[in-house]
Formats: structure tokens, sequence, C-alpha cells
């Protein structure tokens, strides 16, 4: 299929997916910016903490939790 036809169909919303070869897609190497969602337990204590903090800060208590844990492994040990 030329090049054209491929766009013309694309631009349509038709399905292009019998035109392509999906065999040989692979995932890109930066995952930097995937998230994986993980179950923590932690004391009722701690969490009255982080619950307090987000407020404090305004933040959502996951942004509080993630940039924490970001300035801990950014920083030398």
């Amino acid at each position: 299929m030329k090049a054209e036809n491929f766009d013309r169909k694309f631009d349509a919303g038709e399905s292009i997916l019998e035109y392509l070869d999906l065999s040989q897609i692979q995932r890109g190497n930066n995952h930097e910016n995937e998230e994986e969602i993980i179950a923590l337990a932690l004391p009722s204590s701690m969490i009255l903490a982080l619950k307090a903090e987000s407020q404090r800060s305004n933040l959502p208590l996951n942004i509080v939790l993630k940039n924490w844990i970001e300035e801990k492994l950014s920083a030398p040990f």
C-alpha cells in the first residue's frame, strides 16, 4: 500500500492494523516516567502524620509520598 493511501485511511479513522507488522513492535527503553502501583503497609501513626502533611502542603497523599521517596533516593548514600 502506498503511504498516501495509508495516511488517507488513518485520517479517515479507518483501522490500519491489518497493514502493520505488529510482530516487530518493541517497547522503548525509556521507562523513567512509567508508574506502577504498590501496596504499602504502614503503622496508623505514620498514616496520620502523612495525612496531616498532605493537608498542610495542600497536596494529595500519593504526591507527598512520591516527593519524599524521590528526595531520599536522589540524595547521596
